[in-house]
Formats: C-alpha cells, sequence, structure tokens
C-alpha cells in the first residue's frame, strides 16, 4: 500500500489497483471514409474469456465522454484521447504524390499502425486508471460485441453538435 497525503495534510493509504482486463489494437481497416479498430479483450477473472470487437474512432470519443460524464473526475487526470486520423482520397493523393514524387499515378495503400498503437496506449492507460479502469462503460466497450443503442445516439447527436452547433438531449 502507498501512503499519500491529501490537500489538507490527510495521510490516506491507496490500494494498488490490479486492471480487470487487457487489450490490444490488434488492427484496422478502412470502410470508406471511416476507420475500424479491431479491439481484443481478455478479462482477468477466472473465465479468462477473449473478445474482439470492432471500433471507429467515434466509438473511442463515445468511451471517452462516458467516462468523464458517469464519474467524479474533479481532480482526476484523465488520458488523453489520441488525435483522429484524416483519411479521404485527396489525402491519399497528397501523400502518394509526396513520397513517389507529382507525376505518380500509383496511390499508397493507408497504413493505421501507429493509430492502432497509439488507441491502444489509451485504452491501456484507461484500464489501468484506479478509477476509470472499474467503470461498467468501460467493460461494455471492450467485450460488448453489439453496437450500443446510446453509442449510435451519442455519435448522431455529437455529428449533429459538429455540424450545427446545437445541444442535442
Amino acid at each position: 500500500m502507498e501512503a499519500i497525503q491529501d490537500v489538507n495534510g490527510d495521510v490516506g493509504c491507496i490500494e494498488p489497483f490490479e486492471p480487470w482486463y487487457t487489450v490490444q489494437v490488434v488492427g484496422a481497416e478502412k470502410d470508406g471514409d471511416v476507420v475500424k479498430y479491431e479491439v481484443t479483450t481478455r478479462k482477468l477473472d477466472e473465465s479468462n474469456k477473449e473478445v474482439t470487437v470492432i471500433r471507429a474512432y467515434e466509438d473511442f470519443e463515445w468511451l471517452q465522454h462516458c467516462l468523464v460524464t458517469h464519474n467524479d473526475v474533479s481532480g482526476v487526470i484523465i488520458p488523453p484521447m489520441p488525435p483522429k486520423v484524416g483519411v479521404s482520397a485527396s489525402g491519399a493523393e497528397a501523400k502518394s504524390k509526396k513520397q513517389l514524387g507529382s507525376s505518380s499515378r500509383t496511390l499508397i495503400g493507408d497504413e493505421f499502425k501507429k493509430d492502432c498503437r497509439s488507441l491502444e496506449k489509451y485504452l491501456q492507460l484507461v484500464i489501468k486508471h484506479n478509477l476509470l479502469g472499474k467503470d461498467e462503460t468501460l467493460g461494455k466497450f471492450l467485450t460488448d460485441t453489439e453496437v450500443s443503442k446510446s453509442l449510435i445516439v451519442f455519435s448522431t447527436c455529437f455529428i449533429y453538435i459538429v455540424y450545427h452547433g446545437n445541444v442535442c438531449l
């Protein structure tokens, strides 16, 4: 146990938190303008159950939103989200011309290894966090193979807010 002193000078002990999951972002695939990530999770209990789910970046944003709104996070350091990958035909063309020369007609395929590592590191920080690692929404995000209705509603509202500047209730 680790002894800590809070802002009032009181000394307390913090039990070390043992994560409930291990996680890997094992791959990504572009589906139109959306990159879908393959997340493999192993539950660290007697079942030792392993599940693979497919998540888009917006799903990670939904998770971050839920973690912040469902928990008392005042004074808590929240792991930051990695930046979103920009995927578009014009972006792929610009990247290809930069790497192969402006006269090239060949397009270079998208590679998402760096993005997979960034999202995996984000998830690892969350699952090891002594407050966020216990969140029920995190468990659903990591193990529920069906897309949650609340995730769809949040994504729709989030897109609506971004494009229209209104609050979606």
